[in-house]
């Protein structure tokens, strides 16, 4: 399992807005952790974006040499420092393939609550641009910043405390007994948000191969998409086994 399950419980009705989101989004908690990442940040980095978890330090996807300005932001985020909304920062990104890709941060500080902290959230987002000149702000990206902005104070209004892991759907249940171990392995990995091809390079199968798994799913369960199986799972979450 790896550490992106251990989100905010606020996040799982957001998990449809994130995950389908192009650029990358990041939760960092109040001590720095990161707690959440979106698919699109892990494809782009070519790993969990969030691992190895529990890990406060600067992440091995982002330039060495900006990892002090890193650390930096995180600790004058908590210490309530930050008075801007928004803070855009260009950084560089280094895939697991060591690929340097020149991007835009936006960090968004959430303000506390008297229910704890809340989470630090990142918008990422890459320079696909073929010369990497400045990062140039787009209207595209002065929206997704306005978003995940939105996203940020209601986050902050509803007082969430990060240390909390999201509850997981209970695969025990009896309706799900039919499915195969290698089926269940590719359900856990979809129910984290993961696509076909990063499922496919996570368990070192073809996309074909997670594609015939999900259709055997589909028929197993009486559903027809993806996100029909996702609601099926979830909608029994608070089921529990013999």
């Amino acid at each position: 399992m790896t550490q992106a399950t251990q989100t905010t419980n606020v996040i799982v009705p957001l998990q449809s807005l994130l995950i389908a989101m192009s650029d990358g989004v990041l939760i960092t908690d109040e001590g720095g952790r990161r707690t959440y990442a979106n698919p699109s940040l892990g494809d782009l980095v070519g790993a969990d974006p969030c691992a190895p978890a529990n890990d406060a330090g600067a992440p091995d996807w982002i330039d060495p040499a900006q990892h002090d300005r890193y650390l930096d932001y995180l600790m004058r985020a908590n210490n309530g420092e930050l008075t801007q909304e928004v803070l855009s920062l260009e950084w560089t990104l280094i895939s697991a393939l060591g690929r340097r890709i020149p991007a835009l941060f936006k960090l968004i500080p959430m303000k506390r609550s008297e229910a704890g902290p809340v989470p630090i959230l990142w918008l990422i987002v890459p320079d696909r641009s073929p010369a990497h000149g400045p990062v140039v702000r787009s209207q595209r990206e002065r929206d997704l910043e306005e978003t995940l902005g939105r996203i940020g104070t209601e986050l902050s209004r509803m007082g969430v405390v990060t240390d909390k892991p999201s509850t997981r759907p209970n695969l025990e249940r009896s309706e799900l007994a039919r499915l195969s171990p290698r089926e269940r392995d590719v359900l856990e990995h979809l129910l984290d948000g993961h696509r076909v091809s990063t499922i496919a390079q996570r368990l070192t199968v073809s996309e074909h191969t997670v594609r015939n798994h999900l259709k055997s799913m589909f028929r197993k369960l009486g559903v027809h998409s993806q996100p029909e199986l996702i609601d099926f799972v979830r909608d029994g979450q608070g089921s529990t086994s013999a």
